[in-house]
């Protein structure tokens, strides 16, 4: 069976939301990347995305490699990836199957983001979308992330590994 992670950070909870509602409707597991030292504030925000910084983090959530796709959630700050997601993606070299990329935005800068997930993993993203923080916030983004959601589940089913039957199962 496919397995799908959605892994997200998230400010202003737009990212949450849509994170939070993918593991719900689809059953996906679910990770959360937390910025350490009181990353918080907007203008530290907008600094650590202007300068690329790859600030302390701390994840939470079931070990990324045992999935097949990463799905990762992550905002757009000052057109760039965010800095908790980026000292994310870094973190996880090597380790990372297939990534999807679903960004949320103020206006623009999604593009720049996914060009930089794709640098650190070394390779195309299975699946990308874009959201600006506006259509979260009417309900609009619903049935394009519903469309987005469903090609992420196929890549992870053309993706998915043989796992080892449970010792029980293998005895019988």
């Amino acid at each position: 069976m496919a397995k799908v992670l959605v892994v997200f950070h998230s400010r202003s909870g737009h990212c949450r939301m849509i994170a939070e509602a993918l593991s719900q409707k689809r059953g996906w597991s679910l990770g959360e990347v937390v910025y350490l030292q009181g990353g918080q504030s907007y203008g530290r925000c907008a600094r650590d995305a202007l300068l690329r910084r790859e600030p302390q983090i701390r994840y939470q959530g079931p070990n990324p490699s045992r999935f097949d796709v990463v799905l990762l959630v992550s905002p757009v700050w000052c057109w760039r990836l965010s800095p908790p997601m980026r000292s994310f993606v870094r973190s996880m070299h090597g380790k990372l199957d297939g990534v999807a990329m679903l960004s949320c935005m103020g206006g623009s800068g999604a593009g720049n983001a996914v060009a930089e997930v794709e640098r650190l993993i070394k390779r195309p993203v299975v699946a990308k979308i874009a959201f600006r923080q506006d259509q979260v916030e009417s309900g609009s983004h619903t049935e394009p992330l519903q469309a987005f959601a469903d090609e992420v589940a196929a890549c992870a089913s053309t993706r998915a590994r043989p796992r080892p039957a449970p010792a029980a199962a293998q005895a019988a």
